[in-house]
């Protein structure tokens, strides 16, 4: 099953799920390694970065089509 989320009516595929603290530098008084994310959006070759409390997600824009299809293969999973 692949997790998805809508944000202004825009459906993302959930690439990554990534908890904050991994990019917090806790030596230089918690600043916000916004490099290392850059780099982890490149590694998962993702459009977005998006963080809801404490997660950051690495999210892949879904054309219409591919949701459809995603749409599709999920009811046949749960009719099965």
């Amino acid at each position: 099953m692949k997790n998805i989320i809508t944000l202004n009516n825009t459906p993302f595929l959930i690439v990554r799920d990534v908890w904050v603290g991994k990019f917090i530098d806790n030596v230089n008084g918690g600043k916000v390694l916004n490099e290392l994310i850059d780099l982890w959006k490149e590694y998962t070759e993702t459009d977005y970065v998006y963080q809801n409390g404490d997660r950051v997600f690495f999210l892949r824009n879904i054309k219409e089509v591919e949701f459809k299809e995603i749409l599709e293969e999920e009811t046949l999973c749960l009719t099965s």
